[in-house]
């Protein structure tokens, strides 16, 4: 299992992505994931070839993610992974990709630039969704991000989406998270904190990692909330501890 980060680590600070590339180095993290940055668009082939190089002379692996919820998006986002050398693409299923034609449809492209889809657990399509449409392609070129903390929203418990989805894992996605209520008694917050220190199961979703027979990296994220002038500083500490605390799990 190779660890890393992704760019949603980077969410108030905003830096270019050749200084996220430096940062995972010097955080001595394997992996990149750049994932629904609308700045990969702006780039030039020429200089994502550029960051492709400059990842392989730092032994970081590129990996690459959107947002796109069409066939037409997701094959542009693949053109994007050659550029890269990315040999994985995250993708949101919405209804436009959420059935075995839309996606079986794809994979002969996804065979051809040697690039596995990784779809996200989240809200808006319920794990058992994700798990018919797996299972029903049976292919090793489609599988599962893990998130269990996205599928909260969806009152899905986290435990259950990774004992579900855990053999049909290629990518995990780690963020830890509390829930309380909010300071006025009235209603809830969920919010994220330093890896360790919250209501994600660690050992649980690692063990789903290890257990995989893809051995997907595992790629720290943030829920930062707003914290004033402080921000940028605080997510800088986050970063560095969550992947500290994966690193000493792993």
């Amino acid at each position: 299992m190779k660890l890393g980060l992704r760019t949603y680590a980077y969410h108030w600070r905003r830096p270019p992505l050749t200084d996220m590339l430096e940062d995972v180095s010097r955080l001595d993290g394997e992996v990149f994931q750049i994932c629904d940055w609308p700045e990969l668009e702006a780039t030039s082939r020429s200089e994502r070839r550029t960051l492709s190089a400059r990842a392989a002379d730092l032994s970081i692996e590129l990996e690459v993610g959107t947002r796109a919820d069409t066939p037409a998006e997701v094959r542009r986002y693949l053109g994007y992974c050659d550029d890269l050398d990315s040999r994985l693409l995250r993708v949101l299923p919405g209804p436009s990709l959420a059935s075995p034609e839309s996606l079986g449809g794809l994979l002969p492209a996804c065979e051809t630039a040697g690039v596995t889809l990784a779809l996200e657990t989240y809200e808006s399509v319920p794990s058992n969704t994700l798990l018919d449409l797996v299972t029903r392609l049976d292919h090793p070129r489609v599988g599962i991000c893990l998130d269990p903390s996205n599928c909260i929203a969806a009152l899905e418990f986290p435990d259950d989406v990774t004992t579900r989805l855990a053999p049909h894992t290629v990518n995990v996605h780690v963020k830890d998270f509390v829930f309380r209520r909010r300071e006025d008694r009235i209603g809830f917050l969920l919010v994220g904190c330093p890896l360790g220190e919250g209501m994600l199961d660690l050992d649980a979703l690692l063990n789903a990692a290890r257990d995989s027979p893809a051995d997907p990296n595992a790629i720290v994220e943030l829920w930062l909330p707003d914290c004033g002038e402080r921000t940028p500083k605080i997510e800088a500490d986050w970063a560095g501890a969550s992947i500290r605390r994966l690193r000493r799990e792993r």
